[in-house]
């Protein structure tokens, strides 16, 4: 029934664009994810349409929407105990993850161009930083390390941008969210000298912050109190379910340049639930005569645990919801990348928990045999000892993403 209406909705969108100045594109994307979990192979598999829009109403309004449907198929629900060291899960009632159709609108806003600023109503992209598989100074996203480039969902703000002139420009945003205390807050300061861009970042947001060690112990000791089950207490744990949140408050400053090397750097001061911790991501990148691509990163999170012992309930739950950039202290990424022929791209991703020197590999390949038609190979597997960020027990995988443009 969504998949009718989806195409009903295609259908009328393609008959106002040719009886109005309305640009469409967009893309359909399958992919299907396998994994190896509990001695068996389980498939995620997903079916995406995206439907472009944009339109330029006047010299000085535009407006932009993308419209996503997501569709699920295979094991959409999944227990976290299965991604978690037994040390820290064991006694654990079931700790549910499920991926339910979505048909949702991603980008959808006005760009009013005034002679001072250019003003942005609506659902648009926030993505501040320099970093590639990391960005302290974002409140907003959460990347996934594994396919760290892949497309983040839009946000409802308000934002200006104001030219100061000399390579320089103020950027306010504002995202309301449940209360003023809680809603997402910016002010960016952008400004370039030399070789090198550099902003001053000032942030604030409401920011998932549970207990949920504490929360599942009080649960279990109701139920040993009550003699009624885990199970039927409350019918497991739904990791999706709204956390309660905590302002929180970062003071950036980021900066992207070259010199022989490509560099930037990112680092932020958050203030959260009366704590205190910084985050710094920095790297480098350079191109070969070859065409061979070499990129690394580094990042350090003061508030993480340093050693694999130290891993408790809560770094693994944060972690797998994205609430925190990285499980352990001190990681590095590296990445290269190489072109073979004109249709391919071979590239190869390396994950390091310095702290608890266990290492994940991801090979990936690109390659579009026809224009328009992009196809996207990527495998990961853990070679870190069990219960290390990236322990081979957490299994291997693989996902194969085709994107056909329209």
């Amino acid at each position: 029934m969504r998949w009718i209406t989806v195409i009903a909705f295609s259908f009328s969108l393609a008959t106002l664009g040719m009886s109005q100045e309305l640009d469409i594109s967009g893309y359909l994307e399958p992919q299907l994810a396998g994994f190896e979990l509990n001695d068996e192979f389980v498939h995620l598999g997903t079916n995406k349409l995206r439907l472009d829009l944009a339109s330029s109403l006047s010299e000085k309004v535009t407006f932009a929407a993308d419209l996503v449907y997501l569709d699920y198929y295979g094991r959409a629900s999944w227990d976290a105990r299965d991604f978690i060291p037994r040390r820290a899960a064991r006694g654990l009632p079931p700790l549910a993850m499920e991926f339910e159709d979505e048909f949702y609108l991603d980008n959808a806003f006005l760009k009013l161009a005034t002679k001072r600023a250019d003003l942005v109503l609506g659902k648009q992209q926030i993505s501040p930083g320099t970093g590639y598989a990391w960005n302290p100074t974002d409140l907003f996203n959460r990347k996934d390390v594994y396919d760290p480039t892949y497309e983040q969902r839009g946000h409802s703000a308000a934002r200006f941008d104001l030219p100061l002139g000399n390579r320089s420009t103020l950027i306010g945003l504002y995202a309301p969210g449940d209360s003023w205390e809680l809603s997402g807050k910016m002010l960016r300061l952008k400004s370039g000298a030399g070789h090198f861009d550099l902003s001053l970042v000032l942030a604030e947001k409401g920011w998932p912050y549970m207990d949920y060690a504490g929360a599942i112990a009080e649960a279990l000791a109701l139920a040993e109190t009550t003699g009624v089950s885990i199970e039927e207490l409350a019918d497991g744990v739904d990791l999706d379910m709204e956390t309660p949140e905590e302002k929180r408050r970062l003071y950036g400053v980021d900066l992207a340049g070259e010199l022989v090397l490509g560099c930037w750097a990112e680092y932020a001061w958050n203030e959260m639930a009366g704590a205190e911790f910084w985050e710094l991501a920095a790297g480098l990148d350079y191109t070969l005569e070859s065409g061979l691509y070499i990129m690394g990163e580094f990042l350090h999170k003061s508030d993480a645990p340093n050693d694999s012992g130290d891993y408790g309930l809560n770094d693994w739950l944060r972690s797998l919801g994205g609430e925190t950039l990285a499980l352990s202290r001190n990681q590095a990424y590296l990445y290269l990348n190489y072109p073979w022929g004109e249709l391919t791209t071979l590239g190869l991703s390396g994950i390091y928990s310095v702290s608890d020197e266990s290492v994940a590999l991801v090979p990936q390949m690109n390659y579009s045999p026809y224009q328009d038609v992009e196809l996207t190979l990527y495998a990961n597997a853990g070679l870190g000892k069990a219960g290390t960020a990236y322990s081979s027990k957490l299994g291997k995988g693989g996902v194969v993403r085709l994107r056909v443009y329209f």
